[in-house]
């Protein structure tokens, strides 16, 4: 019989279960400073990030265009973005398709701050 032993170490890396170290807010203004370098203005988060309470981990949802949304979830010990998703479809014209591309970019470089935009 298998048994697993579970240190107090193991205990605690469980409770934070990966983290972008960033905050939600965070999160918001760098995806609209990466937007606003690259001259994008109408891929940006317009308003605060709403957080949903869930029962494991809370979330947070934005469509940024019509076509284009990001969710997250966000740790509840200590209220950092664990990860972010962004759903597209665009709606056959050329322009939904570059903004799908760019949004994604946006995405990647606002939780990686240290890589250039250009």
């Amino acid at each position: 019989m298998y048994k697993r032993k579970c240190k107090e170490q193991d205990q605690k890396e469980l409770e934070i279960p990966g983290s972008l170290n960033m905050i939600p807010e965070e999160f918001r203004k760098s995806f609209n400073k990466r937007a606003q370098e690259i001259g994008n203005s109408k891929l940006k988060i317009g308003k605060k990030l709403e957080i949903q309470k869930g029962a494991v981990q809370d979330v947070f949802q934005y469509m940024i265009t019509d076509y284009i949304g990001i969710t997250g979830s966000v740790n509840k010990a200590d209220g950092s973005v664990r990860d972010v998703t962004m759903i597209g479809q665009g709606n056959g014209t050329m322009k939904s398709g570059a903004d799908i591309v760019l949004a994604i970019g946006l995405v990647i470089l606002s939780v990686n701050p240290d890589v250039p935009a250009s």
